[in-house]
């Protein structure tokens, strides 16, 4: 059976927890990259708190027996914070919840934290 693709949404929705989808994502981040420093990884805590508040920038692919094999995630950045990360002087441990716009019509600069 292939992959399926879910957003966060479509996950919490069917009884996911948000904190399940964190760790299965930053495993797989440290499956891929290694251990990584908060400031290029984030910490769970910040992941659990976007993914609740902004499910529709979390997407997954998900295998038969349930697990996590690929993701990616975006955030709208407000247009002096999108500036800084193309800079390189905004680390991803500042990427909070408060700090990223909701996801509404319009254009806006995004950022993909993850693919």
């Amino acid at each position: 059976m292939s992959p399926s693709l879910f957003s966060a949404g479509d996950l919490l929705a069917a009884g996911w927890s948000a904190r399940a989808i964190v760790e299965q994502t930053m495993a797989l981040d440290e499956e891929t990259f290694g251990s990584m420093v908060p400031q290029v990884e984030g910490t769970d805590q910040q992941w659990i708190e976007l993914t609740v508040r902004h499910p529709q920038t979390v997407f997954v692919l998900i295998d038969s027996s349930a697990k996590v094999i690929g993701y990616w995630h975006f955030v709208l950045l407000h247009n002096l914070d999108f500036e800084l990360a193309k800079e390189g002087r905004l680390s991803v441990d500042e990427l909070t919840a408060d700090r990223v716009r909701g996801v509404t019509p319009g254009v806006f600069p995004i950022y993909f934290v993850a693919i």
